[in-house]
């Protein structure tokens, strides 16, 4: 799959999120925040916890398929993420997490989705 797809796609999926995050009652902040270790793809709020999340999007029956492409090395990369996030928004001392949001796009049908909290604990 070519680059511009694949970003279409993440895009479709970083939309779902918002929307899905928003009617569950957070409030998100910031979307595709980078740095130097990666990008957060959403930053939010939700009963005064912050939730720094990664989206991942498929095309695929299960959201299953797009969790496989969490490796250590992304968890690292992710961790590293949310440290600099924390420390240049001046909130290491707040309560928070990260958290991953799986989607899975699938021909004629309602997309699948999987929110993971705390997903490093997993």
């Amino acid at each position: 799959m070519n680059q511009t797809k694949q970003r279409h796609i993440g895009k479709v999926g970083e939309e779902f999120a918002v929307q899905y995050l928003l009617q569950q009652g957070y409030q998100v902040l910031e979307l595709n925040w980078v740095c130097a270790w990666g990008e957060i793809d959403v930053v939010a709020t939700e009963n005064d916890r912050l939730h720094l999340i990664e989206v991942k999007t498929r095309r695929a029956r299960t959201t299953d398929e797009a969790l496989v492409n969490i490796s250590d090395r992304k968890k690292q990369r992710m961790l590293k993420s949310a440290y600099a996030y924390l420390h240049q928004h001046q909130q290491e001392d707040c309560a928070w997490q990260i958290d991953i949001i799986a989607i899975a796009l699938q021909p004629n049908h309602l997309p699948s989705l999987e929110h993971i909290e705390d997903a490093l604990g997993w």
